[in-house]
């Protein structure tokens, strides 16, 4: 015979209860995720992106490396171009080039679109989607001849690990080598450009005024303008010149100035024909006491006054 089955107490709605604390507990810790997520997902996001940057190197093309000539100046600021084409799967958030100290006479002055200059380094704020190219101006200042290459290397964003760039001739590498030389400047290299005005139409024997507008379109200062009147015409006279030149021997006009590149100053002459008739009257001009004429155009190498006189 089984045993009597025996109540020990309470009604059967009067079990006991589980604790709430522990519910709203993992409520809250899920909350506080989710928010630290929201707040925090920019850094995470950037940490995500360094690291990935870090670990695994951006590959680019170098498809331009261009100098202005095959020689530059020193002491004249002066600009390479080089282009780059993003070939990775990622867009480069930014760009940075490392330029190695190994021309110590060598600096970088300014370089564009609007970068980040510290030091050897330059940083673009660009964004190169996969497949795009830009365009990087980055000007140098020597202040010693040099016969070399600028050494540099590109990375992503701001970060150290060298992109693998394809050069130029095909190869991969994350140092690049440009070729550089810098001499420094002669007299040769002064540029001008002359405008003159007068009047073709003239009375004889009447002051007429000349008027020539000069600018410094070369990359060093011009200390001096010479003009020769060669073989002039009968009759030809220079009344007055201003500012008043120095005679040269030869029969030159030279007017000592100091214009800087980008400078300009005017030159003006009073002449008069004492006899009637056309004239070419051709005046060559000589930057700082040069022996060979400025050339003003293809086989131009004179100012040509062209006049009539009655």
């Amino acid at each position: 015979m089984e045993p009597p089955v025996e109540y020990v107490g309470g009604l059967a709605d009067d079990a006991p209860r589980r604790r709430a604390w522990p519910f709203v507990a993992a409520a809250a810790a899920v909350a506080l995720v989710v928010i630290a997520v929201i707040v925090f997902w920019g850094p995470i996001r950037a940490a995500g992106r360094n690291a990935g940057e870090s670990f695994a190197a951006y590959s680019v093309s170098l498809t331009s490396a261009k100098w202005p000539s095959d020689v530059q100046l020193t002491g004249v600021p002066t600009t390479l171009a080089i282009t780059v084409q993003n070939t990775d799967q990622r867009t480069l958030n930014g760009l940075t080039m490392r330029v190695a100290n190994a021309n110590p006479g060598l600096t970088v002055v300014q370089a564009e679109p609007a970068a980040e200059i510290g030091g050897s380094a330059i940083f673009f704020p660009l964004a190169v989607r996969p497949g795009k190219s830009e365009t990087l101006s980055i000007t140098f200042l020597a202040i010693q001849p040099m016969n070399g290459e600028i050494d540099f290397s590109l990375a992503a964003a701001h970060g150290t690990n060298p992109a693998q760039v394809t050069t130029l001739d095909g190869t991969a590498a994350t140092e690049l080598a440009i070729a550089a030389r810098f001499r420094d400047p002669t007299d040769a290299d002064a540029n001008a450009r002359l405008v003159a005005i007068y009047p073709s139409q003239v009375t004889v024997a009447a002051s007429n005024p000349w008027v020539i507008h000069v600018t410094n379109t070369g990359p060093i200062a011009i200390r001096s303008v010479s003009l020769a009147f060669s073989n002039p015409p009968t009759g030809f006279q220079l009344l007055s010149a201003s500012p008043i030149p120095a005679v040269e021997p030869s029969g030159q006009l030279q007017f000592d100035v100091a214009l800087p590149p980008g400078g300009q100053t005017t030159l003006i002459l009073d002449v008069a024909l004492r006899q009637a008739g056309a004239f070419q009257i051709p005046a060559g001009v000589y930057l700082n006491g040069a022996t060979t004429p400025l050339p003003l155009g293809p086989g131009v190498t004179a100012l040509v006054f062209v006049v009539t006189a009655t």
